[in-house]
C-alpha cells in the first residue's frame, strides 16, 4: 500500500532487485485512483544511478507513454483521463549492489525538476493507439560521432538474437522499450 504525503502525492517504495541487469524483477503495485490531468512520476534510489525502470499502467494494463520532455528520473502524463490505475517497477540492478527506491505519483500542475526544460507537453494517447502525433525531431548542435539525430526514445525492434539493448530493456511482443 503507498504512503499518501500531505500534498496528496502516492508514494511507493521497496528494495532494489539483486539480479543480473539483463534479468530485471518486477513489482507490481496495489491499484490506486487517479482523479485526472496531468501527473507525475518521480523515480529515485539509493544508491543514486540505480532507479528502476517505472510503467504508468491504465485499467487495462496498458502502460501510458510519457510526455516527451520527461527525463531518467520523472516521467509526466498529460490529460490523464479519471479513473485505476498501477504501476509496474522494474528494479534489477548488479548482484553486488543493494538499496531501496521511492516512486511518488503527484498529480496537478506539476513543476520541471532543474533538468527538465519548462515547454508545454504534448497530448499523450495510451500506448498501441493507432495514431499519434509525432513531431519531428528538432535538430541537434550535438556533433558527436555517435548522435544520429533520431529520437531518444519509443520501441525498437529486437536485436537479431531476440534479446533487448541495455538502453531499451523492457520487451514486449516484437519491441524493446525503455520502461
Amino acid at each position: 500500500m503507498p504512503a499518501e504525503q500531505a500534498d496528496g502525492s502516492l508514494v511507493f517504495t521497496g528494495q532494489l532487485g539483486e539480479s543480473n541487469e539483463a534479468d530485471l524483477e518486477l513489482v507490481s503495485t496495489q491499484p490506486f485512483e487517479i482523479s485526472g490531468g496531468t501527473v507525475a512520476v518521480d523515480v529515485s534510489s539509493d544508491p543514486e544511478g540505480y532507479e528502476p525502470l517505472v510503467d504508468f499502467l491504465d485499467e487495462e494494463e496498458s502502460p501510458l507513454a510519457a510526455d516527451e520532455d520527461s527525463s531518467l528520473t520523472r516521467d509526466t502524463y498529460s490529460n490523464v483521463p479519471p479513473g485505476t490505475y498501477t504501476l509496474d517497477i522494474y528494479t534489477g540492478v548488479p548482484a553486488n549492489i543493494s538499496g531501496t527506491y521511492t516512486v511518488t505519483v503527484s498529480e496537478g500542475e506539476v513543476a520541471p525538476t532543474p533538468e527538465e526544460p519548462s515547454t508545454p507537453s504534448p497530448t499523450i494517447q495510451p500506448a498501441g493507439s493507432e495514431t499519434r502525433d509525432r513531431q519531428a525531431p528538432t535538430p541537434s548542435t550535438d556533433r558527436s560521432l555517435l548522435y544520429s539525430g533520431g529520437p531518444a526514445s519509443g520501441a525498437l525492434p529486437l536485436m537479431p538474437d531476440g534479446r533487448c539493448p541495455a538502453e531499451f530493456p523492457v520487451k514486449r511482443g516484437d519491441t524493446c522499450n525503455a520502461s
